[in-house]
């Protein structure tokens, strides 16, 4: 089980799609990952925002999942541990053995 709450993985989803979708388009892998995860990140981004709030409903379990999906999926690209604790993106990086292959901003 994770130790980085869902609200967290959603404020590094978003701020990696905030940040990093332009940067992505040059490399091919992360290029895939953002058309993949092309739900999942700016939902994360709009959640971690206060612009939505998942329903309570099976649709809401559903959309939690693509997000959950796209966090493993990120995790595994720069290979992090997914259950391990982060707050933000850049402890991720910090985490990372791998230098990201996009340009990295710091917040």
């Amino acid at each position: 089980m994770s130790k980085t709450p869902f609200s967290n993985k959603c404020k590094v989803l978003g701020d990696l799609w905030l940040y990093y979708r332009a940067d992505a388009e040059a490399d091919e892998n992360w290029s895939e990952f953002f058309a993949w995860a092309d739900i999942a990140l700016p939902l994360s981004h709009m959640l971690d925002q206060g612009l939505a709030i998942l329903p309570a409903t099976e649709k809401g379990k559903e959309s939690e999942q693509f997000i959950e999906q796209a966090w493993t999926t990120f995790c595994e690209i720069i290979a992090i541990d997914p259950d391990a604790e982060y707050d933000h993106l850049g402890e991720c990086w910090e985490a990372s053995p791998n230098a990201p292959k996009i340009d990295v901003i710091e917040m």
